[in-house]
């Protein structure tokens, strides 16, 4: 809603928004104690709607007065808003030539309906006075105003009036008015609105609006000194935001493998498009001691678990240092990587009995890396008799429907079919 009141004087936020249009905000955050309890004013703002882009600054002058300016200093607030009702419909719009929808004739539609629900409240478009609030014929509950000697508003078919507003009062301009409602002659809820220039009716969504006044010419320094840094900041964080838009539509993916010899770690660079993409890969040499150790707890029984777990932390230790210099290598950060898949290292696998004991701890393996990891199991192992935790399918199965919060699992122990 605040960037609705912001844009409003430029933006008509109930027919011009468009798919595709973009905003980009900087804001106040609350914090307690070190907790976000709520969010502050909006210190900067662009709104890009159908390739056009507004700016939007907020100032406060020296004499405490805070209000909204382009980059270089214009205002964004005019004589008056755009539209009185925020996003609501448009059922029917100014013309010479309607057929009223309740009497039934061809006359002249003066103003623009807008459809809403009832209760839905009425803004004044501008700061003036109040010259009718009460019945008015087939308008039902009407408001009406005057802008200075040249402008006049009207609000009709209203619910009823906001407290305060009377006949003879004054408004400024935002200030709600009204509700939406259905007095009069209406066919259902919405606001009926007229703009009148000089005594003639014109189109509102057509009529140029003119401007209030730019930054004083003794505050522009102060003003540019706050509002400059706040576009860089802005520039800034939509430069970083596309960046990562445009690494994570690569959807790149590592992999890690060790095989049966126990000679070292593969580790494989992969992007997803419209196929897999091998783009690198890294090798990193299996120490002595740890292949010592795996040789050994292949051929060992059942009681080397205190042996197996050792083991199994060194190889992940191994798997995200091989992992880091692969990034490295490649000028990635973690950040850049959708998944790290890896089945771990099998130790024991008996087809014959129906189990495979494999290593490797994911989990573990995330919190080193930064990055969620995804345990598979190779096919032929399945098909072979194993079955390897976490039950998961091999992670080539799953690159295109993959998500962080769900595919990081701490299982690491074996398990048997």
């Amino acid at each position: 809603m605040d960037m609705a009141r912001i844009f409003g004087y430029d933006i008509d936020f109930a027919q011009d928004i468009r798919q595709g249009d973009e905003f980009d905000v900087i804001y106040e955050q609350k914090v307690v104690n070190g907790k976000v309890v709520g969010n502050g004013n909006i210190l900067s703002a662009r709104f890009t709607n159908r390739g056009k882009s507004f700016t939007a600054v907020r100032y406060t002058n020296k004499q405490g007065n805070t209000s909204y300016y382009t980059a270089d200093g214009n205002s964004m607030r005019k004589a008056f808003i755009r539209t009185p009702v925020d996003f609501a419909r448009i059922s029917s719009r100014f013309s010479a030539g309607r057929k009223h929808p309740i009497l039934n004739k061809i006359r002249a539609h003066k103003g623009v309906d807008y459809a809403a629900p009832r209760g839905t409240p009425i803004k004044a478009a501008g700061d003036g006075k109040v010259l009718l609030a009460g019945r008015r014929g087939g308008y039902g509950n009407t408001v009406i105003i005057k802008h200075g000697n040249t402008y006049q508003t009207l609000y009709g078919h209203m619910q009823g009036f906001a407290k305060g507003i009377k006949t003879g009062g004054t408004v400024k301009q935002g200030q709600v008015i009204g509700y939406i409602g259905t007095t009069g002659l209406s066919t259902g809820p919405h606001l009926h609105y007229e703009f009148q220039v000089n005594g003639v009716h014109v189109d509102p969504l057509g009529q140029k609006l003119p401007m209030a006044d730019p930054i004083a010419k003794a505050e522009r320094q102060r003003f540019l000194q706050q509002s400059q840094p706040l576009m860089a900041r802005m520039e800034q964080e939509k430069a970083t935001m596309l960046a990562s838009a445009k690494r994570q539509a690569m959807a790149l993916y590592l992999g890690v493998m060790s095989g049966t010899s126990l000679d070292g770690l593969d580790i494989a660079l992969i992007r997803q498009e419209q196929r897999l993409t091998l783009l690198a890969t890294h090798y990193i040499p299996m120490p002595q001691a740890l292949r010592d150790d795996l040789l050994a707890l292949c051929a060992s029984g059942p009681d080397e678990i205190a042996r197996a777990a050792l083991a199994e932390a060194a190889w992940v230790r191994l798997a995200a240092e091989g992992i880091q210099q692969l990034l490295a290598e490649q000028h990635l950060q973690p950040a850049d990587i959708r998944a790290i898949g890896s089945h771990g290292q099998t130790i024991r696998h008996e087809p014959a009995q129906g189990f495979t004991v494999q290593i490797g701890n994911p989990a573990l393996l995330a919190e080193l890396t930064g990055i969620t990891v995804v345990s598979d199991f190779r096919r032929r192992d399945v098909a072979a008799g194993g079955q390897g935790p976490p039950w998961c399918r091999p992670f080539t199965k799953r690159c295109s429907t993959i998500r962080a919060s769900a595919w990081q699992y701490s299982t690491s122990a074996a398990s048997a079919t």
